[in-house]
């Protein structure tokens, strides 16, 4: 039974998909404006940042790693720019789940964790929830394995 809820659930990510409507690429932004993450503030997930997601407001913007990050305010921008590699989602902002397992699946900006002073998204199409899968799971493994999936997928895309 666990073999066959697992194969259903690689089908389901392999078909998920991508985020923007566009094809996969290294970073989860939108194909034309490189705005990462819909737009959601990075910031305001983390407790510094309020813990709870807050949409960015274009007016302030900062860019890192080839993505343009929107903040809630000014204040949340100028914490970015002090780390930004920290701030930035992990995964490039894809879901952490669907890296493990070796895919670049869209993600719900309202299905997060922060773990290990990463930012890491899911899916969660209400039937179907990454997160919890990620929970219920060996995390240390999962994060091991998303890492070494990522590290290869990054390698390929330079």
């Amino acid at each position: 039974m666990r073999e066959l809820i697992a194969s259903v659930s690689l089908f389901l990510l392999a078909t998920l998909p991508t985020g923007c409507g566009a094809p996969a690429t290294r970073l989860n932004v939108d194909p034309e404006t490189r705005v990462a993450i819909d737009g959601w503030d990075p910031v305001s997930y983390r407790p510094e940042g309020g813990g709870a997601p807050q949409k960015g407001d274009p007016r302030w913007t900062a860019e890192h790693d080839g993505a343009v990050y929107q903040f809630a305010s000014p204040a949340h921008r100028d914490l970015f720019l002090t780390d930004p590699a920290r701030f930035a989602p992990a995964y490039g902002g894809w879901c952490a789940y669907g890296i493990k397992e070796g895919h670049r699946a869209t993600c719900n900006h309202d299905s997060f964790l922060i773990e290990d002073d990463s930012l890491l998204f899911f899916y969660d199409d209400g039937s179907t929830d990454t997160r919890d899968w990620w929970l219920k799971g060996d995390r240390d493994a999962a994060r091991a394995q998303a890492d070494e999936v990522w590290a290869e997928m990054e390698a390929e895309s330079r």
